[in-house]
């Protein structure tokens, strides 16, 4: 179990105990994702995987179905695909809609008194920011308010490794900033980088 500020908020869990069916694209139901294996962990739960690794590294709980592909194949053809949609699904997309919208919102930007905060940060930081901006980060619990903060404008906005690629922060700063001189490139690095 993750300790309460590292723990995604609850509406997390209940959107992945409530959904009928998952869909994982590019990765797997992991550690940090059923928090330390406690969650989705139902043998009645179907969870669809969407990967191009056959051994499924890293996965936690069922696999309902396993497709092997690219990510970005997969979501090519799954846009041609017309799927029913079910007018009871709105009220339950729309709730957990509200509660990502809710939780990824910027707190006061205004310091408080005491140690510096990396939420203050964040809400000083991102609005200032380019709309195509880069973020790139490693591995670790620094990573938590750039994936909670930075807005996904387009793809390619956020690079990181998959899973425990401790001091990637920086020199994936520098590939980005090399590979789009013309976008702007913020690096969010723990401990792990300055060492």
């Amino acid at each position: 179990m993750w300790p309460d500020w590292l723990r995604p908020p609850r509406p997390t869990y209940d959107l992945l105990e409530e959904t009928d069916l998952l869909v994982f694209v590019g990765t797997v139901p992991g550690d940090v994702i059923t928090d330390g294996f406690v969650c989705r962990q139902d043998w009645n739960k179907k969870n669809f995987l969407v990967t191009v690794d056959p051994s499924l590294r890293g996965r936690s709980g069922p696999v309902s179905r396993q497709i092997l592909a690219k990510p970005e194949a997969f979501v090519r053809d799954l846009v041609g695909i017309d799927l029913p949609v079910k007018k009871e699904w709105k009220a339950w997309t729309d709730r957990m809609r509200g509660e990502q919208e809710r939780f990824a919102a910027l707190p006061p930007a205004a310091p408080s008194a005491g140690q510096a905060r990396m939420d203050t940060l964040m809400a000083n930081l991102v609005p200032r920011l380019p709309e195509d901006s880069l973020v790139t980060f490693g591995a670790g619990e620094h990573t938590n308010w750039a994936h909670r903060y930075f807005p996904t404008r387009r793809y390619a906005s956020m690079i990181s490794a998959r899973n425990g690629s401790m001091g990637y922060s920086v020199p994936s700063a520098i590939a980005a900033s090399l590979a789009e001189p013309r976008r702007r490139v913020v690096t969010i690095a723990g401990t792990e980088s300055s060492s």
